[in-house]
């Protein structure tokens, strides 16, 4: 589904709230029936457009609309209608290039309405600057590559084979919650400070990252990761938060698993004045592994599924033994 801003719907509206402004304004329009021009006049030429009235650059003859109309225009009327059609103020926009938008509403057939109009709703979308990845890269500070922009695509649509597990992700990519400074842009009343009560702005990449409550999680999280790849990892939320790894990560699905857990935690703990803690990322973390293991056996991927967690097990036992509070001790049995 294609969301569209307010000022990309500005485009639209003025086609239904202005239309004496276009070129297609048909003559039997409300604005020449107050001209006093004849009824009769103006009914036959009713099936035109203003726009018909002009040859070339040039307002047609009273002889040449009388062709048209095939009945007498007295002098007076001529007048009426010239002055009307060459008034500086509409002559610009009746002569004016219709739009394409106009072109489409136009048409008396509806065949490949729908078509043409998500093909011009697209392109206004593209032409958007508020694509959520291009946020994302404002507030990292830093421009993504088309490449990159591609791999955070993949990644959001293809994190878990999982649903409940990929909304996450797909939340987070397209900057789906809400904040303080979002609800303040929206409403005056609201105030734009962190709910965690730092006394800073509470922006996404605030609320997801910087947060001087929520970066110790992040790099227990951090050290988890690195346990688990026995490798550096830089630390960097375009990783966390979007899933745009190093090319020489090589175990990208394990960090996914790690850090899409990491991010339900963050997520559950939105307006929690306090730093998560690693043992409700744990419990995460073993909720994710029964909901893939069931998709797994739905899909006949059991043995895909065993390769993608069993580079966790050995941290998630070792956790699991010391803290003693997971709550998905049944998954021995996977296993």
């Amino acid at each position: 589904m294609i969301a569209l801003t307010k000022s990309q719907l500005g485009v639209i509206n003025p086609l239904w709230h202005k239309s004496i402004h276009s070129p297609y304004t048909k003559i039997n329009s409300k604005w020449v029936n107050d001209l006093n021009i004849k009824k009769e006049t103006i009914r036959k030429l009713g099936k035109h457009r203003m726009s018909d009235l002009w040859e070339g650059k040039d307002f047609k003859t009273k002889q040449e609309l009388e062709r048209v109309t095939k009945c007498k225009i007295n002098n007076l009327e001529y007048i009426k209608l010239t002055s009307f059609c060459k008034n500086k103020t509409n002559v610009t926009k009746i002569r004016r290039v219709a739009t394409n938008w106009e072109t489409i509403f136009i048409k008396t057939s509806d065949k490949g309405l729908i078509t043409q109009i998500y093909k011009e709703l697209n392109q206004l979308y593209k032409k958007s600057s508020h694509s959520p990845i291009d946020k994302w890269a404002k507030d990292m500070n830093r421009q993504f590559s088309a490449k990159e922009i591609k791999t955070i695509n993949k990644h959001m649509k293809k994190c878990s084979t999982s649903l409940i597990i990929r909304e996450m992700q797909i939340k987070t990519t397209l900057r789906y919650h809400l904040t303080p400074s979002r609800l303040a842009n929206m409403t005056a009343m609201e105030s734009n400070e962190c709910w965690r009560g730092c006394g800073k702005v509470g922006t996404l990449i605030h609320f997801w990252w910087s947060c001087e409550l929520i970066q110790p999680f992040w790099r227990a999280i951090w050290n988890y990761a690195q346990r688990v790849i026995k490798d550096c990892l830089p630390f960097d939320p375009a990783i966390a938060l979007l899933g745009l790894y190093p090319k020489e990560i090589i175990r990208k699905k394990t960090h996914t698993r790690i850090f899409i857990a990491a991010l339900f935690v963050v997520a559950k703990n939105w307006k929690t004045r306090r730093c998560p803690s690693i043992g409700e990322w744990l419990n995460k973390l073993w909720y994710m592994l029964v909901m893939e293991s069931y998709c797994a056996k739905r899909n006949n991927k059991v043995e895909e599924f065993h390769g993608d967690w069993n580079n966790l097990q050995e941290v998630m036992q070792s956790e699991r033994s010391r803290t003693r509070k997971t709550l998905y001790t049944e998954t021995d049995t996977l296993w």
